[in-house]
């Protein structure tokens, strides 16, 4: 009869123990490091920094092996619209071809206005791959350009990327658009500067926008950068100028709304400054009009509440800040930071806690050793696990109320009466779901157990005691 595996315990030293452990530095690492934080559709949210940080680092690491990767192949050669179209490929992309592949720089546009492809057999810079993401299908893209997309026509995650890029322009600060949530077109310049914002692969990535504009900051040495496509955001609508956009919602631009977190400021070639991370309304540069309202009297602009909400002072001044795109974005000086990382609200499921109250890196690496154990060990606590991440990762959408808009729009204060009743629902649906959970890890029958999963339902519903405690008090 074989021997029964030991269930190791909350401060177990042995091998059982330790064996599970992802080692720092590496991609399991990372991933669990991920599976720990908040969503958000910035970088990441102020308390997961130190964490994303790490994960930054991963991925960086991971580009500059394929970066290197290339330098064994013959040097890329250009394509200029009106030469021999390039050899085709063969019925199976080589690592070879990938690496080989002539470049197209230059954007041919027909009398029309229209966007003219490149031939199959070339690879696209990242203004080109916007371009094929905006004015064709999927099936199309993926087709002929074999090197920048899949074949579902999707960015490919292991594309590098290539000059010169795209540009955004939203709340006064250059941004970079982000293909599929996580492919930041950067350009060959800058791709030693970011990875991928994610360890998701081709296989794993969920449907989402065509571009997510706002978790990256473009640094001087980008925006000073030659490109022939630079854009202007100014409400949530798809923009007419691109008929795939306005058509078909995976085309479109997302411009993030999460302001009070993190955004990844490039790192600048010039100066040699490496990238970092930057809360966005933290940035000299930032504004609260998302484009310039006396120019475009639709644009949207970040309403009062939300820095009430966050603890952001200054709203009055910001709103009458005459708006000015910033070609050098960079962090206010230390000591003049505006925003209140204590500051909460009370229609947040997450109550203000004593900086000692959260939790330290250390907690956050003792944590995923123990889980990694529950995950071998045992089947049902690591279901339970499963279930309390999944609520961790439930992003609390922000519904602004519009205190000083609110009548200059019929559309836009319908759409707030939906928004915040489909917020206040979600958020009673949470409480539920957290009182349901701790129910749960009190069913698990290996103590080692409960005792990590309570701690990890803690980490995402740090005032779980006082909801079960006003649960027993109806009852």
């Amino acid at each position: 009869m074989p021997a029964k595996r030991k269930v190791p315990s909350a401060n177990d030293d042995s091998p059982v123990g330790k064996r599970t452990a992802p080692k720092p530095g590496s991609r399991a690492y990372a991933k669990q490091l991920l599976n720990l934080m908040t969503e958000t559709d910035m970088a990441c949210t102020v308390a997961d920094e130190e964490k994303y940080a790490q994960v930054m680092e991963w991925s960086q690491r991971e580009t500059n092996k394929r970066l290197d990767a290339e330098t064994n192949y013959a040097e890329r050669a250009l394509w200029t619209p009106g030469e021999e179209p390039p050899t085709d490929f063969g019925k199976v992309l080589t690592a070879a071809e990938m690496a080989e592949a002539p470049l197209c720089i230059e954007n041919q546009i027909d009398q029309n206005g229209e966007w003219v492809p490149p031939p199959r057999g070339v690879k696209l810079s990242d203004e080109g791959v916007y371009l094929a993401a905006k004015n064709m299908t999927a099936v199309e893209r993926g087709q002929r350009f074999p090197v920048d997309f899949d074949k579902n026509g999707h960015v490919r995650a292991t594309r590098i990327p290539e000059d010169p890029a795209p540009l955004g322009w939203a709340h006064g600060l250059p941004m970079i658009m982000v293909a599929r949530g996580i492919i930041p077109l950067v350009g060959r310049e800058h791709a030693t500067k970011l990875g991928n914002l994610t360890l998701k692969t081709d296989a794993n990535i969920k449907n989402s926008p065509a571009f997510t504009v706002g978790p990256v900051v473009a640094s001087k040495s980008f925006v000073e950068m030659s490109r022939s496509i630079q854009r202007q955001y100014v409400t949530h609508k798809p923009d007419r100028e691109y008929k795939m956009e306005y058509n078909v919602d995976t085309a479109v631009d997302m411009v993030s709304n999460d302001h009070q977190d993190m955004a990844i400021l490039l790192g600048d070639s010039h100066t040699g400054a490496p990238s970092r991370l930057v809360r966005l309304v933290d940035f000299d540069g930032y504004q609260i009009e998302r484009a310039d309202k006396t120019k475009n009297n639709n644009a949207y602009v970040v309403p009062r509440t939300f820095f009430k909400k966050y603890g952001i002072p200054g709203y009055d001044d910001a709103k009458h800040r005459l708006y000015e795109n910033c070609k050098d974005p960079l962090p206010k000086p230390e000591g003049s930071q505006s925003i209140s990382s204590s500051s909460t609200s009370s229609h947040t499921l997450v109550p203000e806690q004593p900086e000692e109250a959260k939790p330290t890196e250390e907690t956050d690496i003792t944590l995923i050793i123990k889980l990694n154990a529950i995950e071998q060990l045992d089947s049902e606590g690591a279901q339970v696990a499963k279930n309390i991440h999944q609520l961790g990762h439930q992003k609390q959408e922000y519904i602004a109320w519009y205190t000083d808009d609110a009548t200059t729009q019929y559309e836009e204060y319908k759409d707030w009466i939906n928004g915040y009743n489909k917020a206040h629902t979600a958020e009673k649906e949470r409480e539920i779901l957290a009182r349901e959970l701790a129910a749960q890890v009190q069913s698990v029958k290996m103590d080692f157990s409960g005792e990590v999963l309570k701690s990890l339902l803690l980490h995402y519903v740090p005032n779980l005691d006082t909801l079960t405690q006003e649960e027993a008090q109806q009852d």
